[in-house]
């Protein structure tokens, strides 16, 4: 069983991950903080995100629109950066990831392979999302930018559900966590990453 977990393709690359959570000091400094700590020698990426594998934020209800409210598609959520498909390794089996050259991929989202299927999308790029809203004019459409290929995101023992990642508001005060991928062959990166976010974090210089 053991075996079984260890060699298990997860889904993403669980290898040269170090996460950083309780992150409430820097805030809306985490873009600054990406930046500074992408400067240190063996950081391949960096990413913000709501969840992070074995750790699920929460469940969303969906309507598809042409569908009835009682269809609604319950979806795991997780709200991300730029850069979390990069960082985790996430493979894409159509369209694109998220980009800072496309401002209207800030309303765009990426299901993953069971949402396709568990909700019958013929053609996931024809379909929209609906967010519900308080109101009429709170809800929030949604277009598919991109299908990822199922991943493990809770427990080994439990099925692969409907996941979908939307992109993190920058006006969130909730940090979340911090995943940094570094280079397979360095010490001193992850050293260094770790000192410069316990000053960030403690204000120690």
């Amino acid at each position: 069983q053991i075996h079984y977990m260890v060699n298990k393709d997860l889904g993403f690359d669980k290898e040269q991950l170090l996460v950083i959570r309780r992150m409430e000091a820097l805030s809306r400094k985490i873009p600054a903080f990406k930046q500074e700590i992408a400067k240190i020698p063996g950081v391949v990426s960096s990413t913000n995100s709501t969840a992070i594998p074995g750790y699920p934020n929460n469940n969303n209800g969906f309507q598809i629109e042409g569908r009835s409210a009682e269809q609604a598609a319950l979806m795991q959520v997780n709200w991300v950066d730029y850069d979390y498909m990069k960082t985790y390794k996430i493979p894409l089996v159509s369209g694109r990831a998220f980009d800072r050259e496309f401002p209207s991929d800030s309303t765009m989202m990426i299901i993953n392979e069971e949402a396709v299927r568990r909700f019958a999308l013929t053609d996931p790029y024809t379909t929209r999302f609906i967010e519900p809203g308080r109101t009429m004019e709170e809800r929030r459409m949604h277009d598919v930018l991109g299908v990822s290929k199922n991943f493990h995101f809770q427990s080994l023992r439990m099925t692969i559900d409907p996941h979908v990642f939307m992109m993190k508001p920058v006006w969130w005060d909730w940090p979340g966590y911090l995943t940094i991928r570094l280079s397979a062959d360095t010490t001193k990166g992850t050293n260094d990453v770790m000192h410069n976010t316990r000053k960030a974090v403690t204000g120690d210089h």
